[in-house]
């Protein structure tokens, strides 16, 4: 069976107008992701594996998740709430395959053109909190990256309803960001997370600051390592801030050192410079 639900994914552009995908997913996919495979031992030793044996079940979970990423644009309406509760229970498990799975076929759910916000929005405040407990289990910059990808999709979806995440998201980022030197990569999700989320906090941005104020310091430097990766992306996150804020704080201007030397240095970044600067003055006026 995990064969042909492999053919099938790779199969879904050419089988595409030849298959009801809604009884795919009711009669076959919600069954096998509903099992949870158990350790099978015997006087403290893994019995063989076999047809039925949690290694098969294990990799049969897994073809469902990726033929539920290659099928999404066919989930009708109808089904779309029972597949996103069905995602969300994955991403708990301990199986850190299933795991990812899961968050590759939340991603490719988010991203299909007919997604429903409203449909999802009851379920968007465990979707970060799994996400982010989760996220510990997360070894490598590539799974955390994955993680990242869904995460802001999350924000981008949720806006106002998102600032009921942010202590949560808040909370996990000065580690990470830490545990990420030199994966420019993960640090770059990092920043458009975090200009996701002071723009739907608009007024309310302040309490980004703790967060926010270091990491600028450092994205917006041209002497750090990560510079050629994160800089501009770190003043694009410095505009959001500047046109977020409330009232004139001099922390927020403490970047501005850093970023006239990149302008002199490079013609690169005088635009994106510019519209910084531009928005300081705005901010300040007088003060």
């Amino acid at each position: 069976p995990s064969a042909v639900m492999h053919a099938v994914s790779l199969g879904a552009y050419d089988l595409y107008d030849h298959v009801d995908f809604s009884e795919v997913l009711r009669g076959l996919i919600a069954p096998v992701l509903c099992q949870v495979p158990h350790s099978e031992t015997e006087n403290g030793i893994q019995r063989g594996v076999h047809r039925g044996s949690p290694a098969n079940l294990r990799q049969l979970r897994r073809e469902a998740l990726r033929l539920v990423a290659y099928w999404v644009p066919k989930v009708k309406p109808a089904d779309k709430p029972t597949l996103y509760a069905m995602l969300l229970s994955i991403l708990p498990e301990q199986d850190s395959a299933m795991f990812l799975m899961a968050c590759s076929a939340l991603r490719a759910v988010m991203e299909d053109w007919d997604f429903d916000v409203e449909q999802f929005r009851p379920l968007a405040t465990d979707a970060v909190r799994l996400l982010i407990n989760n996220m510990a289990r997360c070894s490598d910059y590539e799974s955390q990256l994955e993680v990242f990808l869904v995460l802001n999709l999350v924000i981008d979806h949720l806006q106002e309803r998102a600032k009921e995440c942010a202590p949560m998201i808040l909370q996990m980022l000065p580690q990470l960001w830490c545990d990420s030197e030199g994966q420019g990569l993960l640090r770059i999700q990092i920043l458009l997370a975090l200009q996701r989320l002071v723009h739907v906090l608009g007024s309310d941005s302040p309490i980004t600051y703790p967060v926010v104020l270091p990491i600028l310091q450092v994205v917006i430097n041209p002497d750090s390592p990560d510079a050629i990766n994160t800089l501009e992306d770190g003043v694009c996150l410095w505009i959001v801030v500047l046109r977020h804020a409330p009232k004139p704080v001099y922390e927020l201007i403490v970047p501005l050192g850093g970023l006239l030397r990149v302008m002199r240095n490079s013609t690169e970044h005088i635009f994106t410079g510019t519209r910084c600067i531009t928005s300081a003055v705005l901010l300040y006026g007088d003060a």
